[in-house]
């Protein structure tokens, strides 16, 4: 009789298993409809920043250019700098080289999920948590939580989903009883680390290391193994050398950007969002703030899991320190991205770096990690009892209602209002909320899934079943739904173009329904843009002046109310033309000193004299000639001819990193105008080539290249054969595996 229980029960488990890796993949190919189509995925930042900067980047590569430096924004700027395309990571290399935009574009979007998927399973197998459960807790985190709110933000999602792998790791390194599996953890550790850096999103790294050190100090306790936490710095180490390619010139542009110089914004979670929990469909954009991308649902059924579970901590035997541990990353979650209202604010304006990431609404991906892993738990347990027989009992079911309570009282308020009316409630009501019925969607879920979470603890079989079923329908509803996509060709050709001036450049403008940086996708170049790190200007570009030294030719302009005019057939703005914009290079005769360039401009003929910050020798005389030979992303080479020494002017970005040559001599790159570069040419006919060269990138190569050669003789050493079985080493204090 026990072996067909335990055959049952084994059978079941199995059942569960493989219906929740088909919800699993069937989510995954949900999300990825568009690439079977030829199309992208075009809301907010991904149409209006990273295609365009991907379309700029996979040109380069195609080229044979450098992509560093991207003259279509900005009058040129660093771009790798900037970061968020991750052009130096491996993956997005091979993608971007050998793919068509639309399916490079989409397979980088999309890989991340089931990578990310696939290492919290791994995490989660390191404890005794059943296949099953383990699948639909990490299905949830991927599929509805912090990833999928983000997925306009392609590279934060690719470096959040290293952070199960590198945890799971983590625990490899610290608790194998093999030195061999522990140092090869160790060595991964390093790789995924620079792999996590090289994706260009600093912040995520920042939580992943916040989550590793909380791991780490949790485990220590039964650990207490010295030697493998070394091994486990040692990888880190290693890992931040590999980045090293991304993240100093990430520092660098940091550093000449406007964001350096702003005052810290919180950004915080408002304590309203919290009835998320209860009513998914509350607010008309997910939630109240800023930006809609920060929600806090997880799933009707995680949430009812979890209040299930408190009252069960104590019986869980091997998995309740992981319980706790994801209890307290929850209200840790909480508490980071409470910023002003919790007073966690105050905790990290004084860290020099965290201070630079503003948002601290985003610490809710500590909420959302902590609750998958607690619904996988719970489930484990649900399944546990089952297997013993064992029966929630019907006095405590009140519990269960506690949540489904609270979502129809919400219901029911909010209708009341709408219903008696009131200046301030139901103006904030009408402001906010979304229509009652979405209200009343939410609390049937929460209901449903009480009664199902009932159910199961009660000992009926079926409702596992029907909870991975349940769990997976409501999060793709709230995960994967209104995701706008369009095809690549069609895309292109929606894209206004402006009238044609024979300037090099047009003012920025932004493009309904695409963003300030799509234009260039058609060849535009744009005097500003749309950047998480926008470079700062001395110059103001609402001035003609500063428009004619940028050669800029036409400008958007709205001549109509906002936002009464988007209803216009021109949607309230027109195009107008720039007078006499300056050429893309030129010499001028005159320089004059001013450390204040956007004074200095209007009382100065910008024909024939430039503003400069230092004094130049000039010969004077009849203004010499420059000619354009080639002008790549990143490297512009131009003939002069000149009767004296004057000054070669160029409309690009001045930066520290361009260096120039003449005549195989290095000469000084100067900055003119304020934002712009030149350099003295001396009499005579002369070939000029500037190239972008910045230290910050050259030390990154070397020391990245240092990493790699200390990552594989580390490897070589730690891995070798004669390397055994861990002896005293490998025991532990307290063995926290099953």
């Amino acid at each position: 009789m026990a072996d067909k229980r335990r055959g049952a029960v084994l059978t079941s488990e199995r059942l569960l298993f493989w219906t929740a890796v088909a919800m699993a993949l069937v989510m995954t190919g949900v999300f990825a409809r568009p690439l079977f189509m030829s199309a992208v995925y075009v809301e907010d930042d991904l149409i209006g920043f990273h295609l365009p900067l991907r379309f700029f980047y996979q040109g380069c590569l195609v080229r044979g250019d450098s992509f560093a430096w991207m003259p279509d924004l900005f009058m040129g700027v660093y771009a790798h700098g900037e970061g968020q395309a991750g052009m130096l990571h491996p993956l997005h290399v091979f993608l971007y080289r050998f793919l068509p935009l639309d399916r490079a574009f989409m397979l980088e979007l999309v890989l991340s999920y089931p990578f990310m998927l696939l290492g919290l399973c791994l995490l989660l197998r390191r404890w005794p948590v059943p296949r099953f459960a383990a699948v639909l807790g990490a299905a949830t985190f991927t599929y509805c939580g912090f990833p999928m709110c983000h997925y306009v933000h392609p590279n934060m999602v690719a470096a959040v989903a290293h952070v199960p792998w590198l945890l799971w790791l983590l625990d490899v390194a610290l608790c194998s009883e093999r030195k061999r599996s522990a140092a090869a953890a160790a060595v991964g550790i390093g790789l995924l680390t620079g792999s996590q850096l090289l994706c260009g999103h600093p912040e995520s790294v920042c939580w992943s290391g916040l989550l590793e050190a909380a791991y780490a100090a949790f485990l220590w306790p039964r650990t207490r193994a010295c030697r493998r936490y070394l091994h486990v710095l040692a990888g880190k180490v290693l890992g931040v050398m590999l980045g090293a390619l991304q993240w100093l010139p990430t520092m660098e542009m940091l550093k000449y950007s406007e964001r350096a110089a702003t005052t810290f914004d919180a950004q915080s979670l408002s304590p309203v969002n919290l009835f998320q929990f209860v009513s998914p469909y509350l607010f008309h954009r997910r939630m109240v703030g800023t930006v809609p991308w920060n929600a806090l649902y997880t799933g009707a059924v995680t949430a009812v899991l979890a209040v299930w579970l408190m009252g069960r901590v104590r019986k869980l035997g091997r998995l309740r320190p992981l319980a706790w541990a994801a209890i307290a990353a929850a209200l840790a979650g909480l508490f980071l991205a409470g910023g002003t209202y919790t007073g966690a604010d105050r905790l990290l304006f004084h860290l020099p770096v965290v201070r630079a990431f503003h948002t601290m609404e985003r610490y809710v991906l500590f909420v959302h990690l902590g609750l998958a892993v607690l619904m996988a738990i719970a489930l484990a347990e649900l399944h546990a009892a089952r297997a013993r027989h064992e029966r929630f009992e019907r006095g405590r079911a009140w519990s269960l209602a506690v949540l489904p309570g609270v979502s129809w009282l919400l219901v029911l308020a909010v209708a009341l209002v709408r219903l008696r009316g009131g200046a301030l409630p139901h103006g904030l009501v009408e402001t906010w909320v979304a229509p009652t019925r979405n209200l009343a969607i939410g609390a049937v879920l929460v209901t449903a899934a009480a009664g199902l979470v009932f159910a199961a603890a009660r000992g009926f079989g079926p409702a596992l079943i029907a909870i991975v079923l349940f769990a997976t329908l409501d999060i793709s509803l709230y995960g994967l739904r209104h995701k706008d996509h369009e095809r690549l060709d069609t895309l292109l050709q929606g894209i206004e173009m402006p009238p044609e001036t024979g300037a090099y450049r047009v003012a920025s403008y932004y493009q309904p329904g695409y963003g300030v940086d799509v234009p260039i996708m058609r060849g535009v170049k744009l005097q500003s843009g749309y950047f998480a790190l926008r470079p700062r200007r001395l110059l103001d570009y609402s001035d003609i002046t500063a428009l004619r030294l940028a050669s800029v030719g036409a400008r958007k302009v709205r001549y109509g109310q906002w936002p009464e005019a988007a209803y216009a057939p021109d949607r309230g703005e027109r195009w107008e033309l720039a007078p006499d914009p300056m050429p893309r290079v030129r010499l001028v005769t005159d320089a004059v000193v001013s450390d204040e360039p956007a004074h200095a401009i209007d009382s100065v003929d910008i024909a024939r004299t430039a503003i400069v910050d230092e004094a130049v020798a000039l010969g004077g005389g009849e203004t010499g000639k420059a000619d354009i030979l080639s002008d790549r992303p990143g490297r512009v080479e131009v003939r002069t001819e000149a009767p004296a020494a004057q000054l070669l002017v160029i409309s690009e970005s001045y930066h520290p990193g361009w260096r120039a040559d003449i005549g195989g001599q290095a000469a000084s790159v100067l900055r003119v105008n304020g934002d712009f570069m030149g350099c003295v040419v001396p009499p005579g006919e002369h070939r000029i080539a500037f190239q972008f060269d910045p230290d910050s990138l050259c030390v990154g190569k070397w020391l990245s290249l240092a990493g790699a050669v200390l990552t594989f003789v580390y490897a070589v050493l730690a891995l070798a054969p004669w390397r055994g079985r861990a002896t005293a080493e490998g025991a532990f204090k307290e063995d926290i595996r099953p």
